[in-house]
């Protein structure tokens, strides 16, 4: 019925004709980028090759695309068939079709972090044989989304084994276009720096892409690095930079935590540690949609296990 009214419309309407032409030329051109772009992929795949996770339309971002020019055809055809002749009504509709594309936006966004205002998680670092060390509570302070991205701020305070407060901080990850990046310091241990208590230190750490739920494993991802600076008594400074490198995609596995069970994209990478000498680890990571860290393992060069962390609760708004 109602592709019958923009029928009726077309044929009185020459404005809505072209426009519904412009539309299904859009629609047209996308499908055929995303078939290229596909092929390309296909032809290129060569072993160990570094691939770049932005190349390539994903198929969720590009649903929503075609989805959203189908919804605007189809309200520019409602516009016309209700003969909306007040300007009150034509800015309520306009609004809710503002609201509607805002809602698009966000749903391409899939974070590896809880998503409410308020959301609070705690994640507990152990040694080897289990006994703790320490903890970090993490707290979602704010979000704002902007169009097609996101951002997300979160408070983070780490705990020494006594429950003493040794540091607090705050990182940013932001979700855009159906990337899903967050502050590399995020991913590190803060046990590694508690011996460096009462230091000023300076931080300045890349952001790290995580891929999304999808990627496949084997699908290989960027390095990324930290840089420290801490400057130590006696007005001797520290350099220091960690490096995480051959980053992979394992695979998917369930994992259980005292906090739950959470389905959880499998990630291992080897980390090289410079300071005064270098260090060479190597360390796997469990992490959940909407959730963010479930469980994190940390090996010498050996593969040895020298430690671990674990989501021990999360509270959600």
């Amino acid at each position: 019925v109602f592709s019958h009214k923009q029928t009726q419309l077309t044929n009185r309407y020459p404005a809505f004709r072209l426009y519904a032409l412009l539309c299904h030329l859009l629609q047209l051109s996308l499908f055929l980028s995303s078939a290229v772009s596909l092929r390309k992929s296909k032809l290129q795949e060569v072993p160990k090759q570094r691939v770049s996770l932005q190349s390539g339309p994903r198929p969720h971002a590009l649903y929503t695309t075609l989805t959203f020019i189908e919804t605007s055809r189809n309200f520019v055809a409602i516009l016309l068939t209700l003969k909306l002749n007040s300007m009150k009504h034509f800015i309520v509709m306009l609004l809710l079709c503002f609201a509607v594309a805002q809602l698009s936006a966000q749903s391409d966004c899939r974070p590896y972090l809880p998503n409410q205002v308020g959301d609070t998680w705690e994640l507990t670092h152990y040694n080897a044989k289990g006994k703790e060390e320490g903890s970090s509570t993490y707290e979602l302070v704010d979000v704002k989304t902007v169009g097609n991205k996101t951002t997300f701020n979160v408070k983070f305070q780490y705990q020494d084994k006594k429950g003493k407060e040794v540091m607090t901080s705050e990182y940013e990850a932001v979700c855009e276009n159906g990337r899903f990046e967050i502050d590399m310091d995020y991913m590190m241990n803060p046990a590694l720096l508690a011996s460096y208590e009462g230091m000023e230190m300076t931080m300045d750490a890349s952001s790290m892409e995580l891929p999304s739920f999808d990627a496949s494993a084997g699908t290989q991802l960027e390095d990324g690095n930290i840089k420290i600076d801490i400057a130590a008594m006696g007005g001797m400074d520290l350099n220091m930079e960690i490096i995480f490198m051959n980053r992979t995609v394992d695979g998917k596995e369930k994992k259980t935590t005292s906090a739950g069970t959470f389905d959880c994209l499998v990630m291992s990478q080897d980390v090289e540690v410079k300071t005064i000498m270098k260090m060479k680890t190597s360390s796997k990571d469990w992490i959940a949609e909407n959730v963010g860290v479930v469980r994190t393992e940390s090996y010498n060069k050996n593969g040895k296990l020298t430690g671990y962390t674990e989501l021990t609760s999360i509270s959600k708004k």
